[in-house]
């Protein structure tokens, strides 16, 4: 018993009706629960499959007579009538310095999994309040959503303050040049010959 239960997921979310699901992206199908275990099957890009249970983190599925686990967040829900909407965005930082992390799962207690630059391209889906799935190279991760825009990202607000400062500074000098020159010719005598 106790070998079983290493391969049992310990949170049920629900086990009632399963709809149809499928996959985001090219996924592992996996022997467990557990990224570390064996791989027993691959699910292509917009592949639907049928759940058989559903986990907090992971999913027990069929496919092609293969019962197996695959991670939840590499799969969304799949109805005949709709589709899902992929936005490409950018990555914001909050301030200067700072890189963005992308997470493993919708929490900022969760593991971090890499850090990306501001103004880096995503591929977003199911956009929420807090946190936001996304695709980058081919894998999901989550991101809080604050760090996400569609239109000019923090640095490129930044460069466009400092262009703005740099035009002002340069019209007050041109301004001062003109104001010197016309106080100077009218200051010096003008000799008529």
């Amino acid at each position: 018993m106790l070998a079983l239960s290493t391969f049992l997921p310990t949170q049920a979310v629900f086990a009632e009706s399963a709809p149809s699901y499928c996959a985001l992206v090219v996924a592992n199908i996996y022997l467990a629960d557990d990224t570390q275990s064996e791989i027993i099957g691959t699910l292509k890009q917009n592949e639907v499959v049928k759940i058989i249970t559903e986990y907090d983190s992971w999913c027990l599925i069929e496919q092609d007579n293969i019962q197996g686990y695959v991670q939840r967040k590499v799969l969304y829900v799949y109805l005949q009538t709709s589709s899902i909407t992929i936005k490409r965005m950018r990555v914001t930082a909050t301030s200067v310095g700072r890189d963005v992390s992308l997470y493993s799962m919708p929490s900022s207690d969760a593991d971090e999994m890499l850090s990306i630059n501001d103004g880096t391209v995503l591929d977003v889906f199911d956009e929420t309040n807090e946190f936001t799935r996304v695709l980058y190279r081919d894998q999901v991760y989550y991101i809080n959503s604050k760090n996400i825009t569609s239109g000019i990202t923090y640095y490129q607000r930044l460069a466009l303050l400092i262009a703005l400062i740099c035009v002002v500074a340069v019209v007050i000098v041109i301004i001062l040049i003109f104001l010197a020159k016309r106080q100077h010719q009218s200051a010096s005598p003008q000799i008529k010959l």
